[in-house]
């Protein structure tokens, strides 16, 4: 495929990301259990790209809140601010 992207004249691809599940948080391990996979995910398409002298541009997009039910508030309850 990337090759194919060559063929077309590109020699850049943009990847979309959530920031939330894919930068690892000490303070809220919860929130991202699988970053240490999407930077390994990430790392090999650049690699894989490189060869093909594509650029890879990520585009992270910033956290939204998370609803009330969601079972990060039952653990840090404090983390929700005031009402």
């Amino acid at each position: 495929m990337l090759a194919g992207i060559v063929d077309l004249g590109f020699n850049a691809i943009w990847v979309h990301g959530l920031l939330r599940g894919s930068v690892p948080s000490r303070l809220f391990p919860e929130l991202a259990p699988q970053a240490a996979d999407h930077i390994c995910s990430m790392r090999e398409l650049i690699a894989r790209a490189a060869k093909h002298s594509i650029d890879v541009y990520v585009y992270l997009q910033p956290p939204r809140g998370l609803p009330v039910s969601d079972p990060f508030w039952t653990r840090h309850p404090d983390a929700g601010g005031r009402t």
